[in-house]
């Protein structure tokens, strides 16, 4: 069965690029790619999940790298500017995108025990935007 983000082509479409780019933020909003998260990217099946090769993955975490080197170039860690990461979140307009989104992401930025104030941040801009969590914890 072919993964629902590969078109015809090999090439993933804008909705799987955009939801690739904001759990590969989610992954690098920490400043660093400890072992625990790649474990976790792994158990998750991230890749699979969101229909990439492994070689579009990489590609999206360099240029989220990158985005990131360009919004933070003086400062440790990874901060991106609120504008960015709200297109990157329009462009994810299918409901069942944004809840695989969120899970990779909550699953990602809590692999090494830790929610470091820039990976809540990135959670919390993706529940607010997207007006996810809310009446799921009442």
């Amino acid at each position: 069965m072919k993964p629902a983000g590969i078109n015809p082509t090999g090439a993933a479409d804008e909705r799987v690029h955009a939801a690739a780019r904001i759990v590969a933020l989610a992954l690098l909003a920490n400043g660093e790619i400890n072992e625990p998260e790649l474990d976790v990217l792994r158990e998750l099946r991230v890749l699979e999940r969101l229909g990439l090769t492994a070689a579009q993955w990489q590609d999206t975490v360099e240029q989220t790298r990158q985005a990131l080197q360009a919004a933070t170039p003086a400062r440790d860690g990874a901060a991106l500017d609120a504008g960015t990461l709200a297109q990157w979140l329009e462009a994810v307009d299918e409901p069942s995108l944004r809840q695989l989104v969120l899970e990779l992401c909550a699953g990602l930025v809590g692999a090494d025990g830790t929610v470091g104030p820039r990976e809540s941040t990135v959670l919390h801009r993706v529940v607010e935007q997207w007006g996810l969590g809310r009446d799921d914890q009442g």
